[in-house]
C-alpha cells in the first residue's frame, strides 16, 4: 500500500474545555428542500468513501447538501460512526456490495454525488504518525460537512504555503489533528490535488 501525500501545520492552542483540548463549535445547518437545491446550480453534496483497516469502509458526507447525503447514508444501511462519519464493516463482502450498491441508488434520488477514495483512510495514517511521534499523541479525525466550516482553521495556521492555500481556497472535506495533550496540535489533511496516494 503506498503512503498518503499529506500536508501538516503546527498549532499552539489547545483548549482544556474541551474533550482532548480540542476547540468545538456547535453547526447547525438547515436542510433544504430537493427543489431548492436544483434552483442553486452550485449547491452539491457528495459521499466520499474510503476503507479504513480498523473500521471497514467509512463513508464522509459533505457539501452544502451533505444532510441529504446523510440521509442516503442512514437510508442504504450505514451506521453513524465516530468524529462524523458512516461506517460500514466489510467483513460481509456481500453484505458491504448489496450496502454499497443501496448507497448509490439512494444517492442518486438525493441528487449526491459517491465518490471513491484510493488513498488509505485518513484516520488511519493519523493514528500511525501519533503512534511514531515522541510522547504521548492522539489523533481524532475532524470532519467540516458543510464548506463554510473548515474556515474556523484559518486562524490557526502557522503555515503560509500549500495547507493554508488549501483550506481558504480548495475544500477540506475532513482532518486529521493530532495533540500531544498539552499545547501542541499537528493538522494532517490529504495533499490536494494529488489524487493518488
Amino acid at each position: 500500500m503506498s503512503t498518503t501525500p499529506t500536508t501538516c501545520s503546527a498549532s499552539a492552542h489547545a483548549s482544556p474545555d474541551t474533550p482532548g483540548g480540542y476547540p468545538t463549535r456547535e453547526r447547525t445547518t438547515t436542510r433544504s428542500s430537493p427543489s431548492a437545491s436544483r434552483a442553486g446550480s452550485r449547491r452539491s453534496g457528495t459521499i466520499t468513501l474510503s476503507f479504513s483497516r480498523d473500521t471497514g469502509i467509512v463513508a464522509i458526507a459533505h457539501g452544502e447538501q451533505y444532510p441529504w447525503a446523510q440521509t442516503a447514508l442512514e437510508t442504504a444501511g450505514f451506521q453513524f460512526g465516530d468524529y462524523g462519519t458512516y461506517v460500514l464493516s466489510a467483513d460481509d463482502p456481500d453484505t458491504a456490495r448489496a450496502t454499497v450498491t443501496a448507497l448509490v441508488r439512494a444517492a442518486q434520488r438525493h441528487r449526491i454525488i459517491v465518490t471513491t477514495s484510493s488513498r488509505r483512510f485518513l484516520g488511519d495514517i493519523a493514528q500511525d504518525l501519533a503512534a511514531q511521534l515522541p510522547g504521548r499523541w492522539a489523533a481524532a479525525l475532524e470532519v467540516y460537512n458543510h464548506p463554510v466550516w473548515q474556515e474556523d482553521l484559518v486562524p490557526w495556521l502557522w503555515d503560509s504555503g500549500e495547507l493554508s492555500q488549501a483550506v481558504q481556497t480548495g475544500r477540506v472535506p475532513y482532518a486529521a489533528r493530532l495533540g500531544d495533550g498539552a499545547d501542541i496540535s499537528l493538522l494532517l489533511i490529504e495533499r490536494p490535488g494529488h489524487d493518488q496516494g
